[in-house]
């Protein structure tokens, strides 16, 4: 279709909220025009011969119905960025993806069907709310590799999955999957010679159990306030902690500080953004 054609169909969809361009087979390239679109409730692109839809299809936030049907084969497809929350199982027909793009959606679940793309190189869910990795989905060599984001919510990696997942663009080994998330363990710190493999591990176990696991110098004590410094290296900069005990519950909280804190009042300051600790504690 020329530019012209592009632009009258366009005009003539803003009143109706509807684009057909089943008829112009003789596209093989989006015309990104239609991203501009962000009104648009239906879009008819059957009969194509296009193999990429842009990110900018994202844009489309109104849209309710897109028709792709007798297309050419589509080989990568960009749906971040949007408030998908379901995955249509029908999508593992489309098995001449190499990549599929789904990030930073409303997603819990994996449709067992994803494990069909067998030409599919990359699937990226990263921070989507996924719960549960289906180990079906890793039934052949062929799997597709997962990009997820790590959250409170994922439990576990299961061991058929090992060598297809990264969290947090980090490849997990085989001898962290099947393990429960909850169960992962801060020696493992200091016997991990990836840097990359060691932050994601000070992420998922968090600083509390480091801190009461791992040996800790005791820099300094304010009150209900303490400041510790872990004595192994196990990341690019010192890990200096912030320990406070609340009074009335005895909940314990950790944060990372600096690590040329000295002082725990010092490192109060800085977590209540520069306002001195004395102080914080009058007005609180």
């Amino acid at each position: 279709m020329y530019e012209r054609e592009i632009k009258e169909a366009i005009e003539r969809s803003i009143d109706s909220n509807s684009l057909n361009f089943s008829q112009h087979r003789c596209l093989l390239k989006f015309p990104r025009e239609i991203c501009d679109l962000v009104e648009l409730k239906t879009l008819d692109l059957s009969g194509w011969r296009i193999r990429e839809i842009p990110a900018e299809i994202g844009n489309l936030i109104p849209l309710e119905t897109l028709d792709l049907r007798s297309n050419s084969p589509i080989e990568y497809l960009y749906l971040g960025g949007n408030k998908i929350a379901e995955i249509p199982p029908e999508l593992g027909n489309l098995v001449n993806l190499r990549e599929l793009y789904l990030e930073e959606n409303q997603i819990k679940e994996i449709p067992l069907e994803l494990g069909d793309l067998c030409n599919c190189d990359e699937l990226n869910l990263q921070n989507n709310p996924i719960t549960e990795i289906p180990v079906e989905i890793f039934k052949t060599e062929e799997s597709p590799e997962f990009f997820l984001t790590y959250h409170p919510g994922l439990k576990v990696i299961p061991k058929e999955a090992a060598g297809y997942i990264y969290l947090n663009d980090v490849l997990i080994p085989d001898k962290y999957c099947g393990i429960p998330f909850k169960e992962w363990q801060p020696q493992w710190l200091i016997e991990e010679k990836n840097a990359e493999l060691r932050r994601l591990l000070i992420q998922v176990i968090g600083y509390e159990k480091i801190l009461a696991e791992l040996q800790a110098i005791n820099l300094d004590n304010w009150r209900e306030y303490s400041l510790f410094k872990i004595n192994q290296e196990l990341d690019i900069e010192p890990i200096v902690l912030l320990k406070m005990t609340c009074p009335s519950t005895n909940n314990i909280h950790v944060l990372r500080v600096p690590p040329d804190m000295n002082s725990a009042r010092e490192a109060i300051q800085w977590v209540d953004w520069g306002i001195d600790a004395e102080e914080f504690s009058l007005e609180t």
